[in-house]
């Protein structure tokens, strides 16, 4: 079995945990791309990791660069209230190399960052954070 994992370092206490993620086309049963090519092809933008989504999300920018196309709308919940969001598929890249062939996302303000991570990403592996003080 192979392990691939990643490490972000910081020289501070950090309020956020933020990284490089790639977003780029679906790949496998919904295009011909690889893994390769998606990772080749994919955006780069700055992906925060929130424990407290159950969902990913993509700003509007994401999906508008990236030209991604809807597949629905979905009721979200979030700080600020209950509302409708586009639904798009993606892959995702993160920068140990590993893809996410197809998330499901939906289009959000995010603010600080153009993508979040939920647990939807977070909880298919082991995700650990820690101090070296």
């Amino acid at each position: 079995m192979e392990f691939r994992c990643f490490t972000a370092r910081a020289s501070r206490r950090l309020r956020d945990l933020r990284t490089n993620v790639g977003v780029g086309a679906p790949v496998g049963d919904l295009t011909s791309l690889s893994a390769d090519e998606a990772r080749a092809r994919a955006r780069t933008y700055t992906g925060i990791w929130d424990t407290g989504a159950t969902n990913c999300v993509i700003s509007s920018k994401v999906a508008n660069e990236c030209s991604l196309v809807p597949i629905g709308v979905t009721r979200v919940h979030t700080a600020n209230g209950e509302d409708l969001a586009k639904v798009y598929r993606v892959s995702l890249c993160l920068p140990n190399g590993i893809v996410f062939p197809a998330v499901r996302v939906s289009e959000g303000k995010l603010g600080s960052c153009d993508v979040l991570i939920g647990m939807d990403v977070i909880g298919s592996g082991d995700f650990a954070v820690s101090a070296d003080q």
